[in-house]
């Protein structure tokens, strides 16, 4: 099997506006958490811990570069979902086509970081569920 690049992911978040905003141009990389909690049932007598799965754990964090365009700028739509009431969704697909990510999320928070030699950055952006709804591949 061939090793893919993530150059044709497509990265997209949907703005204070409600509009789906493609921006993966501006991103540098990312990643994409699936897990579960674990809980111990381990009994009395047990010759070792045991463990049934929790709830899942998800999430999704990326590091893009600072874009303030109007309307379509990653700084843009990010800052703009900050501590908003209600669910955005972002959605990652690896490939560019095939399998796709979806989460309803909010958004956690996000850094900007910058130095005299390199582009400027929104550091650490992370979005988490909200709503009942787990994330899915489809």
């Amino acid at each position: 099997m061939a090793k893919l690049s993530a150059k044709s992911a497509v990265l997209t978040l949907v703005d204070s506006g409600s509009q789906s905003r493609t921006i993966s141009g501006d991103v540098e990389m990312y990643t994409v958490e699936n897990a579960v909690d674990t809980n111990e049932v381990t009994g009395m007598g047990e010759a070792v811990h045991n463990y049934v799965p929790g709830f899942k754990v998800q999430s999704v964090t990326f590091t893009p570069y600072w874009n303030s365009a109007a309307n379509t700028g990653a700084f843009t739509v990010i800052s703009g979902i900050l501590g908003q009431a209600t669910a955005s969704t972002v959605t990652v697909q690896p490939e560019g086509t095939g399998k796709t990510f979806t989460l309803s999320c909010m958004l956690v928070g996000f850094t900007v970081t910058g130095t005299t030699k390199d582009p400027i950055k929104l550091g650490s952006v992370k979005l988490v569920p909200m709503g009942s709804s787990a994330g899915s591949w489809a």
